[in-house]
């Protein structure tokens, strides 16, 4: 019986606990659903570029980069903690036509680059890459002349450790201290014990 109630207790305070991390998107308007560029800066060559329905991969809206001659984009600083590893989606669609050329960076790092790309429908793209920095930049820079790079669905993830509520750590410590006085009586019965 003592054994089922140990069990029974150890179960409790080890189901109170998280037991897997989350995976914690850290992208502001990564799908362009607010109809704008809202979160992200723009630079460059701002020409030709935009969000518009016509652009969506998914939902109502998604951008589009047309510059001529130089280069434009858009990029966001990110939240993110030095050594841990990032996965960075998106999906992408190149038009036919040169010149064009486009980059993706992730805190300096190059993600990817194409120049004078034969162009394809959208596609997801999918990059893994460590934060060097608490605040990493992502960056999206190109130039088409002649048509546009579009984007859409633009994700950032990284594992998150989940920190238990002050009820969780209440009811742990409750079943710990259970668990330890159920062990001492166990202990204090053990040495009352003779062999004769």
């Amino acid at each position: 019986m003592k054994n089922v109630m140990f069990g029974l207790l150890a179960s409790v305070v080890l189901s109170s606990v998280p037991a897997t991390a989350n995976a914690a998107e850290l992208v502001t308007n990564g799908g362009f659903e607010t109809g704008d560029f809202t979160g992200w800066s723009q630079f460059g060559s701002t020409n030709n570029s935009g969000v518009d329905p016509l652009a969506a991969f998914s939902g109502n809206f998604g951008a589009f980069f047309g510059a001529v001659g130089s280069t434009g984009g858009i990029t966001q600083t990110l939240n993110t903690v030095i050594g841990q590893t990032y996965t960075i989606s998106l999906y992408a669609q190149i038009d036919r036509g040169t010149p064009n050329y486009g980059i993706i960076t992730f805190g300096g790092q190059t993600l990817d680059s194409t120049t004078n790309s034969a162009g394809f429908d959208y596609r997801q793209l999918t990059y893994s890459a460590v934060a060097t920095s608490a605040l990493t930049a992502l960056t999206f820079e190109f130039r088409h002349d002649p048509a546009f790079f579009q984007i859409d669905d633009i994700s950032v993830t990284g594992l998150s450790g989940a920190v238990p509520e002050p009820a969780t750590w209440a009811m742990m410590i409750l079943g710990m201290g259970a668990v330890g006085g159920a062990m001492r009586r166990k202990q204090a019965v053990k040495a009352s014990v003779r062999f004769a």
